[in-house]
């Protein structure tokens, strides 16, 4: 039922968890580090897109820290937390209405939309300690991530070089006269050489974590994290060569708010590359260690197998075709196949079981 008015974010996400743990935990045992919710296109209200609702939070020097609204949404006033009582899992992903990742539209055979999967699946369990964190003395935040109100530092800014990582942020390349240069993320550009981007390598792997990214996950050494940079007192942007605003810091899911206003004057573009003037600052570890200090655990320490139970919500009356099935079949594989590739080998996803629960 909908919950009772009032309830803070702390609680809405502790009453959320624990409607669904009550129903899992009455059928499979409590043996899985986070819970992954999809549901079909009657259960509840859930928006298209995706989020996770953080239950537990053990880890120290991820940032967590530097979010003060939450205080007021009902959360400790430490940075580790725990809302889920004695239950192992920390966290529940919800990647909501599986129909949305069938290209096909159900229409034919299913055509799994891999990349969204990916998006969905590697944003938001990464956002269980990503991405939040500052560099520095001062510790500033602003050239690393995007807050905003809503989302406070969530999620890397768009002009720090994040690789192709599903956190946000670009893959910049400095092209060494004062400006840089990113490419569309989630697509392998190996086809575009004609544009005068570089080509990827044969291997390259859509939409993986940055070393950053693997350090603040706990699966890899500070020392195996090389240097990366952030682009400060941006201007003249281009996109595809044509002139344009330069995007807000905040902007994600490949520049959709520019996008919009720029394909009202130009509907013919593509939006394949951003360029921007502007000047080049160096962020190291090291730098981000002088500020959240280290990581505790460390990547000798977390587990490096993440156990997960895939559940999908119906309603009661609600009959699963079994095209249905089948590509709940695939959503599941997908997502347990491409986390090592997402980590570069450094963890694996258990799937403990994949359950039916009605709503």
């Amino acid at each position: 039922g909908p919950a009772p008015k009032g309830l803070n974010l702390a609680q809405r996400i502790s009453r959320r968890y624990q409607i669904i743990a009550d129903e899992l935990y009455a059928i499979h045992p409590d043996d899985a580090d986070f819970i992954v919710v999809l549901q079909s296109n009657n259960a509840g209200k859930q928006p298209q897109g995706s989020y996770m609702a953080v239950a537990v939070n053990e880890v120290h020097g991820v940032g967590h820290q530097h979010f003060p609204a939450l205080l007021d949404r009902g959360f400790p006033s430490t940075p580790f937390y725990d809302l889920n009582g004695d239950d192992r899992a920390q966290g529940v992903v919800y990647v909501n209405k599986f129909r949305q990742y069938d290209l096909a539209k159900g229409k034919g055979p299913i055509v799994l939309d891999e990349t969204r999967v990916r998006r969905a699946f590697g944003q938001e369990f990464g956002h269980h300690v990503l991405a939040h964190v500052g560099f520095g003395d001062d510790c500033d935040l602003s050239l690393m991530t995007a807050g905003g109100a809503v989302h406070p530092a969530d999620h890397w800014n768009l002009y720090h070089d994040s690789g192709d990582s599903p956190m946000e942020g670009l893959n910049w390349v400095d092209n060494e006269d004062g400006t840089f240069t990113a490419r569309r993320k989630g697509t392998n550009y190996n086809k575009r050489d004609e544009a005068g981007y570089p080509a990827l390598p044969a291997e390259w792997y859509p939409l993986t974590y940055s070393p950053l990214d693997e350090y603040l996950l706990g699966y890899r050494s500070p020392q195996d994290v090389p240097d990366w940079f952030t682009i400060e007192n941006r201007s003249n942007c281009t996109l595809d060569g044509v002139p344009i605003d330069c995007p807000s810091h905040n902007e994600r899911s490949w520049l959709g708010v520019t996008m919009a206003k720029v394909r009202q004057k130009h509907p013919e573009l593509k939006g394949e590359y951003l360029t921007v003037q502007g000047t080049r600052r160096d962020v190291s570890i090291k730098d981000v260690i002088a500020c959240e200090d280290l990581r505790v655990p460390s990547h000798l320490e977390t587990k490096k197998t993440v156990g997960v139970i895939f559940v999908v919500i119906k309603t009661p009356e609600e009959v699963l075709t079994e095209r249905d099935l089948n590509l709940i079949d695939g959503i599941v594989t997908h997502t347990v196949d491409m986390y090592p590739k997402m980590t570069h080998g450094l963890a694996t996803l258990d799937n403990r079981s994949g359950l039916l629960l009605e709503e």
